[in-house]
């Protein structure tokens, strides 16, 4: 069963128009459409399924932020990079905040939450999927949380950071009031997610992979993303690429595209997007927010 949204998530006007449409190469096949707001330009999944349907979207073994056993190419260098990004998230939420309690919300199988840990921060964690939290439970040995509303309105944490996580949240506006309740008022938000403003973006269409339909319910351009942080009492602090990510989204992008794999076409692609990008507005295959409260 699928949900249509009457009214903007962002700013609840009426007025949308359809930007494009997109497969789900990963699980169903189903295509679907992503409209964007006429009045602040957030794009989403439009019909999207409803609440209890999306579950069965993310039941694939390839799902790599779900799981540590996947042994594809691109599983494998994305498992690489983790060990190199993992050094630079923890530096970046340092320079930012002083040493606390840190949340990472959708923490998959916990090892942004153990480079945190062993750097001295208290760590908690939120994450839907039974599986992934109860391997990054065993790997933390203390128990997480498997929806941000569990956590008591009386913590308040120094760092909440949510990667590539924010586009599959189903209640926006709920989500950030949650968020700023929880955030200490010197604290910092941190946000990762795909831009629909990139040049692989541009270069995949319909078939990039960061559209990742239905799972991805958003999609924030660097304006749509000040929008959000000033309705909810925030304001961008810093935004910070993700080098690897116009890669890694390019070779899976290459394969939707033209139905098998082409590890060379890809890493050019990345390549141009991140050059690209440095004369563009810093507009990165995915880029990193800084929030605080303003």
């Amino acid at each position: 069963m699928h949900q249509e949204l009457q009214h903007c998530p962002l700013c609840h006007s009426g007025q949308f128009r359809l930007f494009t449409t997109s497969k789900d190469y990963s699980v169903s096949g189903e295509t679907f459409s992503i409209q964007q707001c006429q009045n602040c330009d957030l794009l989403f999944t439009n019909p999207r399924p409803a609440e209890s349907e999306l579950g069965r979207y993310y039941d694939s073994a390839t799902y790599v932020s779900h799981t540590n056993e996947g042994n594809t190419l691109i599983n494998r260098i994305y498992k690489l990079v983790r060990h190199i990004t993992l050094r630079q998230k923890t530096s970046l939420v340092e320079k930012w905040s002083t040493k606390g309690e840190l949340l990472d919300i959708g923490c998959g199988t916990g090892h942004f939450l153990a480079a945190a840990k062993a750097n001295g921060w208290k760590v908690d964690g939120v994450e839907i999927n039974d599986g992934a939290r109860k391997q990054a439970e065993a790997a933390l040995g203390q128990e997480l949380h498997k929806q941000l509303s569990e956590i008591p309105l009386t913590r308040r944490f120094q760092v909440i950071s949510m990667w590539h996580v924010l586009e599959h949240v189903y209640d926006l506006g709920q989500t950030f009031t949650l968020l700023k309740d929880l955030l200490h008022k010197q604290g910092s938000l941190v946000i990762a997610v795909p831009n629909p403003e990139s040049y692989d973006a541009r270069v995949y269409g319909h078939a990039w992979a960061a559209w990742d339909v239905p799972r991805h319910l958003y999609h924030f351009s660097q304006d749509v993303m000040h929008k959000l942080a000033r309705k909810h009492g925030f304001a961008v602090k810093e935004v910070r690429p993700m080098y690897f990510d116009a890669f890694y989204v390019s070779m899976l992008s290459e394969e939707y595209q033209k139905g098998k794999k082409a590890y060379a076409n890809a890493v050019v692609t990345g390549a141009r997007s991140n050059l690209w990008a440095r004369n563009h507005n810093n507009q990165f295959s995915s880029l990193i927010y800084i929030l605080q409260h303003a």
